[in-house]
């Protein structure tokens, strides 16, 4: 019998639960945004292989997910990249990954202003008081919005110098809103 051995190349095989990242380029339609987050039917998956392969991966990607002029829910099944690795197995191969898409506005509001960290022995005057905020929500949410859901903070401790001004951070908002922006990008003061 020729040959007489027969080399078989083998591992140990191993499994093991890793994350899945969702990735995509997603194009909404104008007036149209994505609510909240985007949801998956599982947040891992379990990959089998050999011991050694299995040991170096620690996540996995979805494929890319184009969509373009979205302007209704999401709602995709796909795939699950593993385009980099060899005798890997996944289970489930590929993930349902859903959002809710709806119209989107922006708005304006007046919010007051908070000074920080300012020592007790100084007193300051302060101009303008309050900052016009322009924020993007849905329009499910438009009318529920108000001053108090904002705080506006000016840092005392930020001053360097002879530097005569603030520059105001929004250290509160809403979840549901998805971008501020403070029109007035500095607060001017003098100490009396």
């Amino acid at each position: 019998l020729l040959p007489d051995t027969l080399n078989i190349a083998y591992s140990k095989r191993a499994s093991k639960l890793v994350p899945v990242t969702f990735t995509g380029t997603i194009n909404y339609a104008i007036g149209y945004d994505v609510k909240g987050n985007f949801g998956f039917n599982v947040d891992s998956v379990k990959i089998v292989g050999a011991a050694s392969e299995v040991d170096k991966i620690n996540t996995l990607t979805t494929n890319e997910l184009i969509l373009k002029d979205v302007k209704s829910n999401i709602s995709e099944n796909i795939d699950i990249d593993i385009s980099e690795y060899q005798n890997i197995e996944v289970l489930p191969k590929s993930v349902d990954v859903r959002a809710e898409v709806t119209r989107f506005t922006e708005g304006t509001i007046e919010v007051p202003i908070t000074i920080t960290n300012k020592p007790s022995d100084v007193v300051i005057n302060y101009f303008p008081k309050s900052v016009t905020l322009s924020y993007y929500v849905d329009l499910e949410n438009y009318k529920s919005i108000k001053a108090s859901d904002f705080i506006i903070e000016c840092n005392y401790g930020d001053i360097k110098n002879d530097q005569s001004y603030f520059v105001p951070k929004v250290v509160e908002k809403p979840k549901f809103i998805k971008r501020v922006s403070i029109k007035q990008k500095r607060i001017d003061f003098i100490k009396l």
